[in-house]
């Protein structure tokens, strides 16, 4: 550190002597022991009457009288060996006592004071034009006169130099303060030469990189760590995207060690020396990892389906411009819609019906290629493009594709989708039309299909019902029989009759969508249990209106329900409010309940049975028909 600083202020000591030698009215020139020139400042061209490079290749003794050239040659070597010191010890500049007279004009006398030692066997002379007289006794007066000129000018550099040195001191610490900075800033800061040596990074940097300061600075240089994306450039290219050729900031890699690719921004600077030449680089990078990823996740939602991870609409209109060519024919579109998921989302809730969306998703996947482009084309829609495929071809899929859904389907969420297919031949058809072509047969095809989907779906309910162990098909059996007995007591018509078989066939329907925990729990239901039990009627209602051979019950079906004094639920209808079927219904299904064994109770006889049907009369049961069901079953 002290070398450093001696070093800054020789540095900025000459700067101030260079100032003084080329600006001082008055000739100075530096000469060896030997007498030989080695600098002059411009004056001295008019002293001795020569051009600067004339005098830089010239003598001192070629301009003193032979007689005078051994005294004066002494002289210099006497006092090269004790200038120094006495400058040294005074601390002001020295006159010496010398003259002699120049050989090119003997009339004029000249003085010699010393100036400045520059370094072993070398110091700075000075030269002063007296008069033109050969008296000696006006030199000395003239010798004041420049001594005290001289004293104040160097009185003046002094100062300077001073000045000089305080604006170090603050530049110093302006560059401390800089250093801690960039040693703080989450960003690589980093300096390097031209050449791509690497003089300065920051802690940040370091980390990043995983390299070790000496390694960075003594091993690696900036070509090695910079990377262009998309390109494999060289040295000389990298340093004119240094050089801002390209626009700023500019995105990158990092290579660290690990040889692992950051991706960064990069904003470079380029510096230069006092004569404004280029000699490296500065610059700021920025980790922009997250930032990527950021974007990725942008772009791919952008043109991808968030649910099933699908390409959507968007992109598939893109690709089908790009794949409408020559090249792809015949290109086949298959338009497909997923049954059911309005029922499903009714039944079980919008995330059963994600989960369906995304089965069939997956179906769709794993029949198809990679070249064809799967998109969910809507809310329950799909597209598929297939370059370079036959309409038989494509007919062929659609087969593999409804096995594929037969064979994942589950009772609570049977997997079905119609699909349509068209395909474009040559350049002349109209590649929309096509599409709307598909959209039309699958439409037809869903439309044909529609009461065998209703049918399938429904079966597909009342059998996973069953395997709930909660209601036996012994039970329902049972239910539907008793159900049947009441109503031709009753006398009700035919018609009545059939929907009150259908309605003891699927009036708990809507229990599919609630916790199995909940509905085979044993003991009494928390009133949060109780609360979602309660749910089962409206369920059921959303179920039975999807369905064109259930819809006409669906009323029926969410009032069963319902008490007579208008206390039960779900609408809290009273009396005759409550639909006939729903209130026959309601009876059976409580006096069932009763005869047969639940998991938090077990069957009552029935005797029991119809004491605790007695003390719901006119409270929870139509009391007219209470009475004759009692007498029914009594």
């Amino acid at each position: 550190m002290e070398n450093k600083e001696k070093l800054q202020k020789t540095h900025f000591s000459d700067y101030a002597f260079s100032l003084f030698f080329e600006n001082y009215p008055h000739a100075i020139i530096e000469v060896n022991p030997d007498g030989e020139i080695l600098n002059a400042n411009p004056a001295s061209t008019q002293i001795f009457q020569r051009s600067h490079t004339e005098l830089k290749n010239n003598s001192l003794f070629n301009f003193i009288k032979p007689e005078k050239k051994d005294e004066f040659s002494a002289y210099l070597q006497k006092e090269a060996g004790n200038i120094n010191t006495n400058l040294k010890l005074r601390n002001q500049f020295i006159p010496v006592d010398i003259t002699f007279n120049r050989i090119d004009n003997p009339e004029l006398n000249t003085l010699l004071i010393h100036l400045k030692t520059i370094h072993k066997n070398k110091y700075s002379a000075c030269l002063y034009t007296v008069n033109q007289s050969s008296e000696k006794k006006a030199i000395p007066g003239e010798a004041k006169s420049k001594i005290v000129e001289l004293k104040n000018l160097n009185r003046n550099l002094q100062n300077e130099l001073k000045f000089l040195n305080e604006e170090l001191i603050q530049t110093k610490k302006d560059l401390k303060k800089l250093h801690d900075l960039a040693e703080m800033l989450p960003e690589i800061v980093f300096e390097a030469e031209k050449n791509g040596k690497i003089t300065y990074m920051n802690q940040r940097g370091i980390e990043i990189l995983g390299y070790s300061r000496e390694e960075l600075f003594n091993v690696v240089n900036i070509w090695q760590i910079i990377s262009v994306p998309g390109t494999h450039i060289t040295n000389s290219e990298l340093k004119d995207y240094f050089l801002k050729k390209s626009e700023y900031p500019q995105e990158c890699y990092l290579v660290g060690k690990s040889k692992i690719k950051i991706p960064v921004e990069i904003h470079v600077s380029t510096n230069g020396n006092n004569s404004g030449d280029f000699n490296g680089f500065r610059g700021i990078i920025l980790d922009i990892t997250k930032r990527k990823e950021y974007e990725d996740k942008i772009r791919y939602l952008s043109f991808h389906d968030k649910l099933t991870g699908l390409y959507n609409r968007a992109y598939f209109e893109e690709e089908l411009k790009r794949l409408d060519n020559k090249r792809k024919l015949p290109i086949s579109i298959i338009i497909g819609d997923v049954n059911n998921l309005k029922l499903i989302n009714d039944s079980f809730g919008h995330q059963q019906g994600d989960n369906l969306l995304r089965n069939i998703a997956g179906v769709l996947k794993s029949c198809f290629r990679k070249s064809d482009v799967i998109s969910r084309w809507g809310g329950d829609e799909f597209s598929i493009t297939l370059p370079n495929t036959t309409i038989e071809k494509g007919s062929e899929i659609i087969t593999r594709i409804k096995k594929e859904c037969k064979k994942k389907s589950t009772l609570t969420l049977p997997l079905s989708i119609s699909m349509g297919i068209a395909a474009k031949n040559n350049m002349s058809e109209d590649i929309n039309g096509v599409v709307r072509e598909a959209e039309s047969k699958m439409y037809h095809s869903k439309l044909i299909n529609k009461q065998t989907t209703d049918n399938s779906i429904i079966n597909s309910l009342e059998k996973a019902l069953q395997e709930r162990k909660y209601e036996t098909k012994e039970y329902r059996q049972s239910f539907i029989d008793c159900a049947a007995q009441f109503g031709r007591l009753l006398k009700l018509g035919k018609k009545e009759m059939k929907d009150l078989r259908l309605l003891a066939m699927i009036c708990d329907i809507g229990k599919i969508a609630i916790s199995e925990e909940i509905i085979m729990k044993k003991g009494w239901l928390s009133e949060i249990e109780w609360q979602e039990i309660k749910k089962h009627p409206e369920i059921g209602f959303r179920i039975a209106r999807t369905s064109p051979e259930l819809a006409h019950i669906a009323n029926e079906i969410l009032h069963h329900h319902e008490f007579w004094n208008g206390k039960g639920y779900p609408n809290s209808l009273k009396g005759t409010q409550i639909p006939l079927l729903s209130r026959i219904i309601h009876i059976v299904n409580a006096y069932q309940a009763m005869i047969h064994e639940r998991p938090y109770r077990r069957a009552l006889s029935k005797k029991e049975a119809v004491r605790e049907l007695e003390k719901g009369k006119g409270i929870q049961f139509d009391p007219e028909l209470i009475t004759k069901f009692v007498a029914m079953v009594a």
